[in-house]
């Protein structure tokens, strides 16, 4: 879906839909599953505060605007170019914040104010790279660990296509990742839980019971359904 966009405004989007806005000045948003955010331009800078989920930003060139993505306390600075941010907010010690470039010209940044999700250090990152804030450590004394690395791209943004890419991915990670997309859970029985399966291939997002049953053939396991949700369990 494409809407045009007032500016100072809120997105949402609930569990399992998507939304390409066009911002104005010619910037696009693609929003994610079960994501918010709200957009606030000025004459001198635009800013998105992205509060839940993802989306992926194609900027339009504008050195006298800065275009700035706020993300827990973080933020994304950007001059004509193509990213994506993702906030996963759990538990204190488990919130997570992912900035990836995907092409295009520009500096992208990301630094923090106040006590909140951020680096020490602001990062400088070019296309291709991926940054990975994550708490690690005791709620009352939180240490965020910064990662960069280079993910394959199309995989990394297989959500545009509405697919959950996974490559050796362990089963809980898969699972936790499609659950995303459905207001059907999928769940794993105790002793699956204690495997470590892995599972590759791209999945149709918001189709739980065609990824349960993949896994079940792929690793001889039970599909059951009760209660609103869908439990993988080892035969017996």
């Amino acid at each position: 879906m494409v809407q045009e966009w007032r500016e100072r405004d809120l997105y949402v989007t609930p569990i399992g839909e998507q939304r390409s806005v066009m911002l104005a000045y010619g910037t696009r948003m693609l929003v994610n599953t079960a994501s918010q955010a709200r957009i606030d331009f000025s004459s001198k800078q635009r800013t998105v505060e992205v509060s839940a989920g993802e989306a992926l930003f194609e900027v339009a060139k504008d050195a006298s605007r800065p275009f700035v993505v706020g993300v827990a306390g973080s933020e994304v600075v950007a001059v004509g170019t193509v990213f994506s941010v993702r906030f996963e907010d759990g538990p204190r010690q488990d919130d997570a914040l992912t900035v990836n470039p995907c092409g295009g010209p520009g500096k992208r940044s990301s630094y923090g104010r106040g006590d909140s999700l951020r680096p020490q250090e602001p990062v400088t990152l070019k296309p291709g790279d991926r940054l990975t804030l994550q708490y690690d450590g005791c709620p009352a004394s939180p240490v965020v660990d910064t990662k960069v690395d280079c993910p394959n791209i199309e995989r990394a943004l297989a959500w545009q296509r509405h697919e959950a890419s996974c490559d050796a991915t362990l089963l809980s990670d898969a699972i936790a990742e499609v659950n995303r997309y459905s207001r059907t859970e999928i769940a794993m029985s105790s002793d699956v839980q204690d495997t470590n399966y892995l599972i590759s291939g791209a999945y149709r997002t918001g189709d739980s019971a065609a990824f349960a049953n993949a896994v079940a053939t792929l690793y001889g396991l039970k599909v059951r359904e009760t209660d609103g949700r869908i439990e993988l369990e080892m035969i017996r």
